[in-house]
């Protein structure tokens, strides 16, 4: 019996660690095969009318349910997913939960935000604003570094595939080359937990460098 055909459509970009939050929760809820994954680039100063009909703030993710509604944001997206899948449920259950959960938040966005600074054209470029985010991200890194133990305790939730969507994408861009021996024991988890089947097939993979941003009057600006 052929499998049924996608019922929903997420609008991705390959390397978002928001984008994989949902591929992970779409994984881990039986959900994958329901899902047509429909790339969407996302550029500074190139705003992408396709994604702002469905989301106004031009963001991906962006999930169209069977009913055709668009859910935006991964949050939203990776709750909706939560409540419609099988399997056990996701969401950060105790306050401490919501907090770690909401620290890889910050880490991805973090992450994202330096990358974002760090391809504006030369002479653009904010040194003092890397340093501000290299500084939360090293702080962030060794907050869960020393609170690894709690990485581990089951069961597996958004916590966990938040923190390593974030440590993901730092390390797919490289942004912190030693982080594995500043930080041994995050490093150790993060490699365990990257062996779980949502995490391995939803693996950031290497990507054509983008287009330059152009200069104009409104880069000028805000540099």
């Amino acid at each position: 019996m052929a499998a049924a055909a996608p019922d929903m459509q997420l609008y991705f970009s390959p390397s978002s660690p928001f984008v994989r939050r949902a591929r992970i929760v779409a994984e881990e809820k039986g959900l994958t095969d329901r899902i047509e994954l429909v790339r969407k680039p996302i550029r500074l100063l190139q705003p992408n009318r396709d994604v702002i009909e469905k989301n106004p703030v031009a963001k991906v993710p962006v999930l169209i349910a069977p009913n055709g509604e668009a859910i935006s944001d991964s949050t939203s997206i990776c709750a909706y997913l939560d409540s419609i899948g099988k399997g056990p449920v996701l969401a950060a259950g105790s306050w401490r939960r919501q907090t770690l959960n909401s620290i890889g938040l910050g880490l991805c966005d973090t992450a994202l935000q330096r990358y974002r600074e760090l391809i504006r054209p030369e002479g653009y470029v904010l040194d003092e604003l890397l340093d501000e985010f290299d500084l939360k991200i090293s702080s962030t890194l060794s907050y869960l570094n020393k609170h690894v133990d709690e990485l581990t305790d089951p069961p597996f939730d958004m916590a966990h595939i938040t923190i390593a969507c974030g440590i993901g994408y730092l390390d797919y861009r490289d942004t912190v080359p030693n982080w594995r021996i500043s930080y041994s024991a995050l490093a150790q988890w993060f490699d365990q937990i990257s062996q779980r089947k949502s995490l391995s097939m939803t693996e950031p993979q290497p990507q054509p460098a983008p287009a330059p941003v152009p200069v104009s009057l409104k880069t000028a600006a805000t540099g």
